[in-house]
């Protein structure tokens, strides 16, 4: 009996850039939400800011303005690689020890590790200063100690505020890069006599080089915001969408939240104006993190033949199947980590929220804020313990999961 091979597809379905009706309406969609709730409402804000200088009667810039933003920009970039060493270099050794070795409680320790995750920027300042600050508990105890702790208000507390801060980022990133190393390379290097400390130098961290790149990027953008130019695969035309969804990392949530809000002021919706209802929040949200979901996919493309797709495609499956049959597969864990780290910035999200939040509802973080403002500590406290847990629940999940696809897939 002869075997019937699949017979290639006298006209592919995306061959040569061109692309599919099904994958070009998603295309579509994504485009247009970033067109309506991105780039429209910057533009706007951007022209509109741009007039109201030209029409008032300004005085001149003072003479050494310039040197002084100079020195700010250069405090900035200064801050901002010192937190992006200092977070590589803490979050790779634990990525590798929780992935690695069989750490006992590892799912634990990675929940503990997230949670600055969960807490606005403001209270893990306010953390950093109760345990640092001039009377703190670790600075009365080193004294105890007969050591004398350096200030932190100036540029050590900064680094310190935003390592803790940032370190999660790298961590999950990381990690979800470690779990798409192939086991049976480090297995093959250790039985030819290669030690586990050459293994992981020579192999694993080589392997994890896009992943390492893409956290470390994240966390200079989570500070300043600059972009280092093409990083990742992407569709012919669609490199541009790549770099304008990183405008969210540069802006300042409040920024994001005004541009949308007075985007929309005055547009309605089936007789409703949207400057009033839950749907500019819930878009001024996904927007703000957006860049969070996105880039650690990107780094799970980055590992991946496009060529294998473009196979599929020329045996006649239809592009969309495609994707979910042969590249979904590999990029499966690095979507996990994204769900989970934008699950966590959604829940967390505080200064776009803070502009556009219409009556009724708050979420946990501007309760949060409004306790302690209002000085309700133990309110506060309630609330982010809640916070903490539903963090908690999404790691152990994703966690879970990911270890189905690793025993999976070998």
């Amino acid at each position: 009996m002869t075997q019937t091979l699949p017979r290639a597809s006298a006209r592919p379905r995306r061959l040569n850039g061109k692309t599919s009706a099904d994958v070009a309406l998603i295309y579509g969609i994504a485009i247009a939400f970033v067109t309506l709730f991105l780039i429209y409402p910057i533009v706007n804000l951007l022209v509109s800011s741009a007039l109201a200088v030209l029409n008032a009667a300004s005085k001149p810039l003072p003479e050494h303005f310039f040197g002084y933003m100079l020195t700010v920009t250069w405090n900035t970039f200064y801050l901002a690689l010192l937190t992006t060493c200092f977070s590589l270099a803490i979050a790779l050794p634990l990525a590798i020890l929780i992935t690695k070795f069989k750490v006992r409680s590892a799912n634990i320790w990675l929940g503990l590790l997230t949670i600055p995750l969960i807490t606005p920027a403001f209270i893990s300042s306010f953390s950093v200063i109760i345990l640092l600050g001039r009377t703190g508990v670790l600075t009365k105890a080193l004294k105890l100690l007969g050591i004398q702790f350096p200030q932190i208000y100036g540029l050590l507390g900064l680094v310190i505020t935003q390592t803790l801060h940032t370190i999660p980022y790298s961590l999950l990133v990381l990690i979800a890069g470690l779990k798409t190393v192939p086991r049976h390379i480090e297995e093959a290097a250790q039985s030819m006599g290669a030690s586990i400390a050459k293994t992981i130098f020579t192999i694993v961290i080589p392997s994890l080089y896009p992943h390492i790149l893409m956290a470390g990027i994240m966390v200079f953008l989570t500070s300043i915001g600059i972009i280092f130019g093409q990083m990742y695969k992407t569709r012919p035309g669609m490199r541009w969408l790549s770099y304008i969804t990183l405008l969210p990392f540069i802006l300042p949530g409040v920024v994001v939240g005004v541009s949308i809000l007075q985007g929309y002021a005055t547009v309605k919706l089936f007789g409703l104006s949207l400057s009033g209802s839950v749907i500019l929040m819930i878009a001024a949200i996904a927007i703000r993190r957006l860049p969070v979901v996105l880039k650690p996919i990107e780094a799970g493309f980055a590992k991946i033949d496009i060529g294998q797709e473009e196979a599929a495609v020329s045996l006649g499956a239809r592009e969309l199947k495609a994707f979910m049959t042969v590249i979904f597969p590999q990029i499966r864990i690095s979507v996990y980590s994204a769900i989970v780290i934008g699950m966590i910035k959604v829940v967390t999200e505080l200064a776009s929220s803070l502009i556009i939040y219409p009556p009724g509802w708050r979420n946990m973080s501007l309760y949060v804020a409004y306790y302690v403002s209002e000085g309700f500590i133990s309110q506060a406290s309630a609330m982010a313990v809640i916070m903490i847990i539903l963090v908690g629940i999404g790691t152990v999940v994703s966690n879970y999961l990911t270890s189905k696809e690793n025993k999976k897939y070998g």
